[in-house]
């Protein structure tokens, strides 16, 4: 977390969706406590409340039930996300990148060990690449989301 906090810095704006099961097995409450002032004041909210409750699709307009959020893979989950809010700029750290799609993987995914996760040097340096390459240089905008 302090390693995607100071890389976050310069770009005040972006915000955050997480994909994590922990917000629905312990509450976002408990999540956004342990995440700390910093990235919790950034949290737009997590990826299965929003698709399961909020996201409206197909003629007649339902979110997703619950077993069909639970079947999908994770770059499915984030690109439905993505689909739905249509941010300006986004990108994902996932340590699962078999089903990225080859455009994701160049633009917008920072794929980390799943050991290591971001205090991997090179994924540091993947990290600040894709956020130069999504938000531009030290800036952003209001809708953008990491």
């Amino acid at each position: 977390m302090p390693v995607l906090e100071r890389a976050l810095r310069a770009w005040p704006q972006a915000r955050i969706v997480l994909t994590s099961t922990q917000p629905w097995a312990k509450g976002l409450p408990t999540v956004l406590e342990a995440l700390g002032p910093s990235l919790a004041s950034r949290v737009l909210g997590y990826t299965y409340e929003d698709l399961t409750t909020r996201l409206q699709r197909g003629p007649r307009r339902h979110p997703l039930s619950n077993q069909d959020y639970w079947r999908l893979n994770k770059s499915d989950i984030v690109r439905l996300h993505a689909q739905w809010l249509r941010p300006a700029a986004w990108l994902a750290v996932d340590d699962d990148t078999i089903l990225w799609t080859t455009d994701e993987s160049r633009h917008h995914l920072v794929a980390v060990d799943g050991c290591k996760g971001l205090l991997d040097p090179a994924a540091q340096d993947r990290l600040l690449t894709v956020l130069t390459g999504q938000f531009g240089l030290g800036g952003g905008t209001a809708d953008s989301q990491a």
